[in-house]
């Protein structure tokens, strides 16, 4: 059988209904609730009052304390270990939130609405020049190599600068020589060329018919070098060299807005970006905005320059007929969509985030909310924690590269179309947040996320790690017991009772706060210690006083046997020893990338492109099936031979196709 694992994140789903907005109500219990945090695994706040590092350094932090680390130059052993940690009111704010969420079908209150979703597409794209008209951006694909445009290498000569066509390129070891040279030509930009047709061969001249382009370089690690290290040589340093002299009397399509905002974040290149200025000039995103290929396409889209782009062939063939147009500087590229999480959010049942204080779901109407129609008052206040107990820290440790959110991974994150049949080689398709490919034809649909992101109770391992700029070095709580209270002011009945919930679902339910919750860190357990309810009573001299008495912790079954209790369950349940030792992200001898490149099948054909398998349902078995290296497993995924066994495909059951092997 086929090794398992359990991916360290998993969804809630959303509930297929729309979540009940409506203005803040006033019940009648105010009063506190006076809890207990009790550290279950290796667990990490950071203090924001400094971060030690700088910004192309490896990063160390301390835990959060009253301290103000401003002053503190030198990080010591007697700052990595605060005599009094603290935890935030506004991490267990937040903590608790997410729980509150899940259990009243309330709003996503958080997500990012500046960016795209996008995704790496493995259809090729057709290769075009993109012509601006004094009017409107134009993208012309009728265009022959060798003819309107061709394909190569620059190199310094006797008669100074030439470019050699890729058919003549055989020589890594020139190649190699040359890669100087050739970042000197794309970093000056801009250099016209005259084709000689009797040496085949662009020489520089000043006619104006051809221009120079660099396309995306791919890099190698395979050279190693006398002391067994690696390192990286070019492979294919390459630039193309076209003409738009011979685009008159050739159709072209005119490019729309949506269009141009994709190509603008491919290249890092969009005004509207969360870092836009406001001084109408765009700004780079954070992604492609350092490689010199993106540069010098903004560069040329800033001044309108032509430029050779490749465009999807959905796009082609079907003559432009589709609103939008997928660019890139090459031919197998990422791809931006033009359906942001918030409108995936508005479509799957209006669960976008709550932008109006008169129209305000379950959690907003419970915790608070800013948008942009107005702001709601929460009904709950947090403390810090205090009264620190048996506190012991764990080692200082390097933690693992901890990455934001891959929304890329779509078999993950979102739900597989309806239309897609399983069978035992898995879904016959494969999709993306704007359309899906279903037996390599395009279909557009509209797209549901899988749900709520939450973290299952892994293992913390830690060990030796090297120091880089990506990770961070940290001294977390290994044990510790806190008080904290949470106060609510004129709460209704049932919203005190799913408060109590989601404070303490069951005697053993886990919570996970601060960093680290992919690597099984953050693990704590909350106690009620007393509920506190204000008794009011009329003084006979006219005023008003009152009295704390103890409030009984009872939570109604409707509550507690909800679907939604449930799948919270779920998650907060523990784990058992054996499912702990599973928790792990998806890699092929430690490379992630590749573990999803077999899992969406045959690679080299658009029409063979299906997704095997999913994430199961959060109730059911957690455990996906991992895959060989490249010398155990074939390239299309329909014959699988495991080393000592033999096995074939299962057909998968609703929701999962996780199953994925039994013996014959």
């Amino acid at each position: 059988m086929p090794e398992k694992f359990i991916n360290p994140y998993t969804f809630v789903p959303i509930e297929k209904k729309a979540p009940k907005r409506m203005p803040k109500e006033k019940g009648g219990k105010s009063g506190y609730i006076e809890c207990s945090l009790e550290i279950k695994s290796p667990t990490f706040i950071p203090n924001t009052t400094k971060v030690y590092g700088g910004e192309k350094q490896h990063k160390e932090k301390v835990f959060y304390s009253y301290t103000n680390l401003e002053g503190e130059e030198v990080l010591t052993d007697t700052l990595r270990h605060p005599d009094v940690p603290v935890i935030p009111g506004s991490e267990i704010r937040g903590m608790l939130r997410n729980v509150y969420e899940q259990l009243t079908n309330s709003c996503f209150l958080h997500i990012d609405e500046n960016n795209l979703p996008y995704k790496r597409t493995n259809e090729p794209k057709v290769p075009a020049i993109m012509v601006y008209d004094g009017k409107s951006w134009q993208i012309y694909t009728d265009i022959k190599y060798n003819k309107d445009f061709f394909k190569g290498f620059f190199f310094k000569g006797k008669n100074g600068i030439t470019f050699e066509k890729k058919s003549d390129m055989e020589d890594k070891e020139k190649l190699k020589k040359q890669y100087s040279i050739s970042q000197d030509i794309v970093n000056e930009n801009g250099y016209i060329l005259d084709y000689n047709a009797n040496n085949k061969k662009c020489e520089f001249t000043c006619n104006g018919q051809f221009y120079v382009h660099s396309t995306t370089q791919m890099l190698n690690s395979r050279t190693v070098n006398e002391d067994g290290s690696r390192r990286k040589i070019p492979t294919s340093n390459h630039f193309v060299v076209y003409t738009n002299k011979n685009l008159t009397g050739k159709t072209g399509y005119t490019l729309s807005d949506d269009s141009l905002i994709r190509f603008q974040h491919i290249i890092g290149l969009d005004k509207n970006h969360k870092d836009y200025d406001g001084n109408g000039s765009y700004t780079n995103s954070d992604m492609n905005k350092n490689a010199e290929v993106y540069k010098q396409y903004r560069e040329r889209y800033r001044h309108k320059k032509p430029m050779f782009v490749y465009v999807d062939a959905h796009s082609v063939k079907n003559n432009f007929s589709n609103k939008i147009v997928y660019l890139a500087p090459s031919s197998i590229s990422k791809e931006f969509f033009g359906n942001t999480i918030d409108k995936i959010l508005e479509n799957n049942d209006e669960h976008q985030p709550c932008d109006n204080n008169t129209k305000l779901c379950p959690a907003c109407r419970m915790f608070g909310m800013i948008g942009e129609n107005g702001a709601s008052k929460g009904k709950l206040r947090f403390t810090d924690t205090y009264k620190a107990e048996n506190i012991g820290y764990y080692q200082t440790t390097n933690l693992p590269i901890l990455a934001t959110p891959r929304i890329s991974s779509t078999e993950f994150y979102l739900k597989p179309p309806d239309d897609l049949t399983v069978s035992d080689n898995g879904y016959d398709g494969i999709w993306n947040y704007d359309y899906y490919l279903q037996n390599g034809r395009r279909k557009a649909y509209s797209p549901r996320l899988a749900g709520r992101k939450v973290y299952w109770n892994g293992k913390f391992v830690g060990g030796i790690r090297d120091k880089g700029i990506m990770n961070t070095t940290v001294t977390p709580l290994d044990r510790g017991r806190f008080k904290f209270k949470i106060f609510f002011d004129k709460l209704k009945g049932k919203e005190l009772e799913q408060l109590l919930f989601c404070i303490k679902p069951t005697d053993d339910a886990i919570h996970k706060i601060g960093n680290g919750k992919p690597i099984g860190m953050g693990q704590v357990v909350l106690n009620i210690d007393a509920v506190k309810i204000k008794k009011y009573t009329k003084e006979s001299d006219g005023s008003i006083s009152y009295s704390l008495e103890n409030e009984p912790l009872d939570i109604s079954d409707e509550i507690k046997n909800s679907d939604a209790a449930k799948n919270i369950l779920a998650y907060m349940s523990p784990m058992s020893n054996e499912e702990k030792n599973c928790v792990e992200y998806p890699n092929i001898d430690g490379n992630i990338y590749e573990w999803f490149a077999k899992n969406r099948g045959n690679l080299g054909d658009a029409k063979k492109i299906h997704i095997i398998q999913v994430l199961p349902e959060i109730t059911k078995d957690k455990k996906l099936s991992k895959y060989e290296s490249r010398n155990k497993f074939n390239n299309s995924m329909n014959e699988y031979t495991p080393k000592h066994s033999k096995t074939r495909p299962k057909k998968f059951g609703k929701g999962g196709g996780v199953n994925m092997f039994k013996k014959k």
